[in-house]
C-alpha cells in the first residue's frame, strides 16, 4: 500500500541515521514522497535535502506541518509532531500494532 496523503510535506531528522547512500545528521531535512507497509512496518520515503532519496520510520522524523491538526491523518497514533514511543498501538489498514513491532 502506497500513502501519498503527506507528498511534499517537509520533515527533519531526530537524531543522526546512517543509511547506504550516505548519513543523515540530526535535524537533517526533507520532503515526503509516500508512506508504504514493506514487511508489516511503516516506511516513509523521503528525498532528503542532501540530494538522495531513503526510506525511514515514522518515529525517525517530524512532520513539518502548516496545520497541526489535518483532517485526515494516515497513521492514527501518530501525531505529526512526536515520534512514536515504545509501547504505543498504531492502527494501519484496521490492524493494530505495537511500536516495538515496527521499530525491530
Amino acid at each position: 500500500m502506497i500513502d501519498r496523503t503527506h507528498t511534499g510535506v517537509r520533515c527533519h531528522t531526530h537524531s543522526l541515521i546512517r543509511t547506504v547512500k550516505g548519513d543523515l545528521p540530526r535535524h537533517s531535512s526533507g520532503t515526503v514522497l509516500y508512506a508504504m507497509e514493506n514487511l508489516g512496518r511503516l516506511l516513509i520515503l523521503v528525498d532528503w535535502d542532501k540530494g538522495f532519496v531513503v526510506p525511514v520510520f515514522p518515529a525517525e522524523i517530524t512532520l513539518q506541518l502548516e496545520d497541526p491538526a489535518p483532517a485526515h491523518a494516515p497513521w492514527e497514533g501518530w501525531p505529526a509532531t512526536a515520534p512514536i514511543k515504545r509501547g504505543e498501538a498504531i492502527k494501519l489498514e484496521g490492524r493494530s500494532l505495537e511500536s516495538q513491532d515496527l521499530m525491530r
